[in-house]
């Protein structure tokens, strides 16, 4: 706004006589109104625009005000001086009409605007004109003082300002008490036109007060016993309504609000409006709310007038709002567009092109949902009787072209999305369904009182199932993936005219065929199918189902194998006649056997597509279609004989797969074609055995590589004995390490052909961790003040905490970690009793694990299958909430990052290394099962660790050549000079029927090979050249 113009306005200020203004006015309003709405569209550049706008707006109030007292006044020039400062509207229109052209300027401007500097320039104007704005507001004769009412005779003060209080430029706080005259606090909300400021107003009193002659205010906070009623108020900042006399709040009326900030309800913060007792909401001309959400709830059947909102502002510009509903009759909306929506006891719902998501939850009866494209119906929508739905692709601006055509992927995995599936399950009164549009996967299911469904969609697969009620689908003009339809008690007649859409599945790769599946439907009569691309034709126990149509089906798609169980329905030939054949080489059931039909219930129309596919039968399922009656049956005994009538053959009973198969060469069997079926080939299970021993470790905990001196296994097996071990030469030079040794092991023949040698690194896994615990300058830890130690070893296995007293250092910490492991449990795997996951003992602060297995006495798992154990973490915090006890510095300071919480501007550092130290192992297995080979499990094979050299690198625990290995080991026992054993079924692993991944074998539990065997015949019955 330039000064020029604002001086025009300041000048249009001066007193004037008696006139009709009722033309100049209403020119003058649409002015104000049009400006208002140009300067709300600004609203996306900043914040300021809102506020500008409101100051706007009470301009436009103020000369109405105007315009009402002069008019009131009649013939009196005095009267109209007295009640009001005198506009001259002439004036006043032409400089709002300088106004218009600016903002139109400037909102043209910021349409193309494209760089910052642009940007600047219009905000630049937008402040320009915001601050002439206060300036007029500054020198006009407009109230400024803020009004303050909390007694009578404050009420009383208010009310001697009379008119000036039309136009308000201040805050107005009003508390009502009971003993109040009300009729005065009326009287003086009645004065209050517009305001710039606040208006606080909180009533104790049980009578209404009512606001409808505001128009405009900055915040507005309402608490009183009775509606919210501001019937004229078309713009406001946050309005705020107390729901604290929530029994007395019947109607909230916003009729004329076109711009808020926010809306709350006192206690459930900002976008809610909430008065479960209220019948009426007024928002009529309320076309966007600026919140990123919108929660309605009113009382059951309530009326809600908001026919305009929007989730667009006036450039164009998307500003999602999304809508949470309950309680209103009805409500309708078009212009949401990506609006994520839940409605609740909302009786009628009408919702057109809206991309978001949409919920229908219970007291929804009447659902029109027009270009939609997700859409969930809760299983508690019980109240829904009437569900309509036109669904649309996703055309959200954020997806790209992958996106977009992935959108159409036929996944087989239901769920709502933007994909358009629908999922009407177990809802009590629905009874109709009208589904069309670019749908997705529909699945019907379980809904009682179901009686109409109408399908006309592009869609994927449809599922109709065990809908008791239902007795009219239609799908003329649909195009769907495979169909179900199954268990619905009422369905007399079903014609799936439907065409068939074959979806790709990934941008690579396409659905191939569909199929059809008819079943259980106990009323059905009548069925007609003749869709192509077929390759699965369900067709069973439809006990009145007496005449099927499948013209038109003649393909299986590019499936393939095809296959077919038409059964156990109502279908019956007129005759059947048998005919002679002469040539010894016809086979009797195929297509060269003579015979014909007549009558069949339609089932003539299958055989294009019979012919079609059975020369490629899918083996799992068969090819099995059977009619269910014959009721008359003739024979011809020679070629060119009379056909003589002959004994109907009794009906099988085919309901079942397997029944088909059995009764395969029924004369009732139209086709019964499947493959021969063998059994599954099974390997022989062989006499097993296998030998394993620990390692030992160096100095530094890892795995040892060296033998020792006179180390050697023994193998004795089919009156062979072989040595390996140190200074034994594998080909022409001798070795001295492990990896030597078990190569020269692994394979070897020297035992004869049936026996197969195998050897490794694996077995007696232990896992040898090293608490580290130091201070900041390096020299060894102690704990400064007792308290708990968090602790985990992996991320899953075992955690818990541990107690440690002053001075306790990493010695202490390894002892009790490992006796805090070896007490660790969980549930077991199969129920029952806890199960115990490791095994540990302390060497100092070293703790040695070994993985248990859940046994009596949970011994070590000694199996070369077990994987590496698992690190042991410390979990420290500076709450001290997880470890408590202080780790580092002097006295009794915490775990701060200051003084001392790990890492490296800590006052200490404790973690523990971890080495994972795996032992030999020696299989032996026999493939000859005429005898065992392996005698006793001590004499097969055997070794000479620790006892020949206290250097040896197997069969001990703890670092080569220390006390620790040959005898002051945590793990030793009573009588365990060395650490080797054999893997027994029972002691060291779990064996059901024997197998070959065990590590052990019995000769007892042996078993031959198998398998491979016939175990069905080939169902070879192929009449269709009978229909």
């Amino acid at each position: 706004m330039k000064k020029g113009l604002l001086t025009v306005l300041l000048a249009s200020l001066v007193l004037v006589g008696c006139q009709n203004y009722d033309d100049q006015f209403d020119d003058l309003n649409a002015q104000i109104s049009a400006l208002k709405s140009q300067v709300d569209g600004l609203a996306s550049l900043t914040g300021q625009v809102s506020s500008l706008s409101g100051s706007i707006s009470g301009l436009s109030a103020g000369v109405a005000a105007a315009q009402a007292a002069a008019t009131a006044a009649g013939a009196s020039a005095d009267a109209a001086t007295a009640a009001a400062n005198g506009i001259d509207l002439t004036g006043l229109a032409s400089s709002l009409a300088t106004l218009q052209a600016e903002v139109d300027a400037v909102q043209a401007s910021l349409a193309t605007t494209s760089t910052a500097t642009a940007v600047a320039a219009l905000q630049a104007e937008i402040d320009a004109i915001e601050a002439d704005v206060d300036e007029l507001l500054a020198t006009s004769n407009i109230y400024s003082t803020a009004v303050s009412v909390t007694s009578a005779s404050t009420l009383d003060a208010a009310l001697a300002l009379g008119n000036k209080l039309n136009i308000l430029n201040a805050n107005a706080t009003i508390t009502v008490t009971s003993a109040m005259d009300q009729t005065k606090v009326q009287t003086l909300v009645n004065r209050i036109n517009t305001m710039t400021g606040n208006l606080i107003f909180n009533s104790s009193s049980s009578t209404e007060t009512t606001f409808n002659n505001l128009t405009s205010a900055e915040d507005i906070t309402l608490n009183q016993k009775g509606g919210y009623q501001m019937k004229a108020l078309t713009s406001a900042g946050a309005i705020s309504l107390n729901d604290q006399y929530e029994a007395n709040i019947s109607v909230i009326d916003l009729r004329e609000l076109a711009t808020v900030t926010s809306f709350t309800t006192f206690g459930n913060g900002a976008g809610t409006i909430e008065f479960d007792q209220a019948t009426e909401l007024h928002l009529t001309k309320l076309a966007r709310y600026p919140g990123g959400s919108l929660t309605i709830a009113l009382k059951k059947d309530a009326t809600l007038d908001m026919p305009i909102l929007d989730d667009q502002n006036t450039l164009g510009v998307y500003e999602a709002t999304d809508i949470t509903m309950t309680g209103p009759k009805s409500f309708t909306s078009t212009l949401l567009t990506d609006s994520e929506m839940i409605f609740t006891n909302v009786e009628t719902l009408s919702i057109a092109n809206n991309i978001g998501s949409i919920t229908i939850n219970a007291g929804v009866e009447t659902a029109t949902l027009t270009d939609v494209v997700e859409v969930t119906v809760a299983p508690a929508a019980d109240d829904l009787v009437t569900f309509s739905v036109d669904f649309k692709a996703d055309d959200a601006a954020t997806l790209n072209a992958a996106a977009l055509l992935a959108l159409r992927y036929d996944n087989d995995a239901f769920a709502p999305s933007g994909q358009g599936d629908i999922d009407l399950t177990t809802l009590a009164n629905l009874k109709t369904v009208t589904v069309s549009g670019v749908a997705g996967d529909i699945n019907i299911d379980q809904n009682p009182n179901l009686e109409t469904v109408t399908v006309s969609a592009d869609a994927k697969d449809l599922y109709l199932v065990d809908n008791d009620n239902m007795t009219s689908v239609t799908v003329t003009g649909a195009s769907l993936g495979s169909v179900e339809v199954s268990g619905n008690a009422d369905l007399t007649s079903l014609a799936l005219d439907h065409t068939t859409a074959l979806r790709s599945k990934t941008t690579s790769t396409a659905e191939k065929s569909v199929t059809v599946n008819v079943n259980t439907n106990a009323s059905l009569t009548s069925l007609t199918a003749g869709m192509k691309d077929v390759s699965g034709l369900l067709v069973y126990t439809n006990a009145n189902l007496a005449t099927v149509d499948f013209t038109g089906m003649d393909d299986d798609g590019t499936e393939a194998t095809a296959y077919a169980h038409i059964f156990n329905n109502n279908l019956t030939y007129d005759l059947v006649k048998d005919g002679f054949d002469a040539t010894a080489t016809t086979t009797t059931y195929t297509l060269t056997d003579t015979g014909s039909t007549t009558g069949g219930g339609g089932i003539k129309t299958l055989k294009t597509w019979l012919q079609h596919v059975d020369g490629a039968v899918n083996t799992t399922y068969g090819l099995y279609v059977y009619v269910d009656a014959i009721s008359k049956y003739e024979v011809q005994s020679t070629l060119n004989a009379t056909y003589t009538d002959t004994a109907v053959p009794t009906a099988p009973s085919v309901t079942t797969q397997a029944e088909a198969y059995t009764n395969r060469t029924s004369l009732y069997a139209v086709a019964a074609l499947e493959a021969v079926e063998t059994t599954t080939s099974v390997a022989a299970v062989n006499e097993k055995m296998t030998y394993v021993t620990s390692r030992g470790h160096n100095g530094a905990n890892v795995a040892a590589t060296d033998l020792g001196a006179g180390t050697a296994i023994f193998i004795n097996v089919n009156g062979v004995s072989k040595t390996f071990g140190t200074n034994q030469s594998n080909g022409t030079s001798a070795y001295t390490t492990i990896a030597a040794l078990t190569s020269h092991i692994d394979g070897d023949s020297s035992f004869g052909s049936d026996i197969t040698v195998t050897a490794g690194s694996g077995g007696f896994k232990r896992s040898v961790q090293t608490v580290n615990y130091t201070n900041g300058a390096g020299s060894a830890g102690s704990v400064s003040a007792a308290g708990t130690l968090w602790f985990k070893l992996g991320s899953t296995a075992v955690s818990g905490s541990i107690n440690l007293a002053a001075s306790d250092n990493a010695t202490i910490i390894g002892r009790k970690l490992a006796a805090a492991i070896e007490a660790s449990n969980q549930s077991a795997a199969n129920g029952g009793s806890n199960q115990y996951l490791y095994n540990a003992k302390s060497n100092n602060s070293e703790v040695e694990i070994m993985k248990a297995w859940s046994y009596a006495g949970y011994p070590n798992d000694i199996r070369t299958s077990v994987s590496d154990i698992p690190t042991i973490t410390f979990v420290i915090d500076a709450a001290g909430v997880s470890t408590g006890a202080y780790l580092g510095g002097a006295g009794t300071r915490s775990n701060t990052t200051a003084d001392s919480l790990v890492g490296s501007t800590s006052g200490f550092f404790l973690s523990a290394t971890n080495e994972n130290i795996p032992g030999v192992y020696v299989t032996l297995s026999n493939a000859y099962q005429g005898a065992a080979k392996f005698g006793t499990l001590t004499s097969a094979v055997t070794d000479n660790f620790v006892t020949t050299s206290a250097t040896s690198a197997l069969g001990i625990f703890g670092a080569v050549a220390t006390a620790s290995a040959t005898g002051a080991n945590p793990w030793r026992g009573a009588g365990s000079a060395t650490f080797s054993d054999y893997m027994v079924s029972g002691t060291n692993f779990y064996q059901g029927t024997a197998s070959n991944s065990d590590t052990a074998v019995t000769f007892a539990s042996i078993s031959a090979s198998s398998g491979g065997a016939v175990s069905q015949a080939a169902a070879i019955t192929n009449r269709t050249g009978w229909l």
